[in-house]
């Protein structure tokens, strides 16, 4: 078989060779596993081949575990950082970004009155933390700016 045959060009996968059993045990093998007679001579030298060519897939199948644990490893942090960044540009598009400030003044103003239009008694307290001004600098940067720059909402 030719060195790259049969090799994944993306993950460097190689699969296992068709003409290797999975797990199947001859019926003598099973026969010795369930008593504690020896294996014939015969059988001694092919256990021991199978030792050796055992052995080699296990060490094979071991390095190629951990180059896939790797890639695993790394396609998940490739992950992350994409799904950071479509967050990052989905905020960044949101709509409220895009209002003016003259429009937000309104809102802001028009959710003042209607705080205190609940309460028909009570005139705006502006003082108050869970009044509108305060509530809505608290929000960002720019929000904060609008609500200062803004004394009818005070």
């Amino acid at each position: 078989m030719a060195p790259n045959a049969g090799v994944c060009p993306t993950c460097g996968f190689l699969p296992l060779q068709p003409d290797e059993p999975q797990s199947d045990r001859s019926p003598r093998v099973e026969e010795l596993l369930r008593c504690n007679h020896p294996p014939l001579d015969v059988e001694t030298l092919d256990l021991r081949r199978a030792v050796r060519k055992f052995t080699g897939i296990v060490t094979e199948l071991d390095e190629r575990i951990v180059k896939a644990k790797e890639m695993l490893h790394n396609l998940s942090l490739a992950r992350e950082n994409a799904e950071c960044r479509l967050n990052d540009a989905r905020r960044l598009l949101h709509p409220l970004r895009s209002i003016p400030d003259d429009i937000l003044g309104v809102i802001f103003q028009h959710s003042a009155t209607l705080r205190e239009g609940s309460r028909p008694e009570s005139v705006l307290d502006s003082l108050s933390p869970r009044g509108a001004p305060w509530l809505l600098s608290h929000v960002c940067r720019r929000w904060r700016n609008l609500v200062l720059s803004s004394p009818n909402l005070w």
